[in-house]
């Protein structure tokens, strides 16, 4: 296998994989946004954050059913669809878009069969009821707890006692299969009906605050690097709800990328 080590290269097949999968949800009638960092990339750069290599999207999760049915019966040529369920080496609670040509290796506990690839996160929707909201909150931060407990690695070079808390709570949890904590995780983004929740949110990452279920009502296109993408027309409200100031660059320090994998051409 050939070593991709340069970001702009990741960068390139990534950018691939969006443009089919935006010229297959126009073809299908499926409503999406892109979300995260690539959000910011459209709004603030026009394009990719420079030192980003990824590409995240943003579901209803009505939509993002429609989206798992069609790509089952309507395959794009050249990419697969991973969920836990249909791989059986696959180990994150939400689906990604690969190219077939690759393969990612993941410095993580249990490293999922994956080439690189585009994130499709289903938004859940949240209680109405301002204490069933926190609580449901609380769990879902309980369950991204579990999760990183099983899949983060030990290593020498961390703080022995981050390391120490890993080794117990991978104990206390060993008895717990992963794929039944990835299908509780599947199971809590679906109990409240996001159309009928004021406020929706992404539960798989932590990163993502609640924003209003108003913002996705809508989605317009954006440039993106030399394509156009979706973007939903309430943007500044998800953006600010999660990041503050988007359009403030990050100190130096920073500006880096922050996933773990090494990607290859497969031969």
């Amino acid at each position: 296998m050939k070593e991709i080590k340069e970001t702009t290269e990741i960068q390139k097949i990534i950018l691939e994989i969006q443009t089919k999968v935006h010229a297959f949800c126009e073809k299908h009638r499926i409503a999406y946004s892109l979300s995260g960092g690539t959000c910011i990339g459209a709004v603030r750069h026009k394009g990719f954050i420079p030192w980003d290599d990824d590409i995240d999207m943003f579901l209803t999760r009505r939509n993002y059913e429609h989206f798992l049915q069609a790509f089952e019966k309507d395959p794009i040529p050249g990419l697969r669809l991973a969920t836990f369920r249909n791989r059986k080496r696959f180990f994150v609670p939400f689906a990604k878009i690969e190219d077939e040509r690759t393969e990612i290796l993941e410095f993580v506990n249990n490293p999922s069969e994956i080439g690189v690839n585009i994130d499709l996160f289903p938004l859940s929707g949240l209680p109405n009821n301002a204490f069933l909201h926190k609580a449901y909150l609380a769990w879902c931060k309980i369950l991204r707890s579990a999760l990183a407990f099983k899949q983060v690695k030990i290593k020498r070079e961390r703080n022995f006692g981050k390391n120490l808390i890993l080794w117990f709570g991978r104990s206390a949890l060993c008895v717990l299969p992963l794929k039944f904590l990835l299908s509780l995780m599947d199971k809590t983004s679906r109990l409240c009906d996001d159309e009928k929740s004021d406020f929706v949110c992404e539960i798989f990452s932590g990163v993502t605050k609640p924003f209003p279920r108003a913002a996705m009502a809508g989605c317009i296109l954006m440039p993106f690097e030399d394509k156009v993408f979706s973007v939903m027309s309430g943007y500044d409200a998800y953006l600010r709800a999660t990041y503050g100031d988007y359009m403030q660059l990050p100190p130096p320090e920073k500006r880096v990328t922050h996933h773990a994998f090494t990607a290859y051409w497969e031969e």
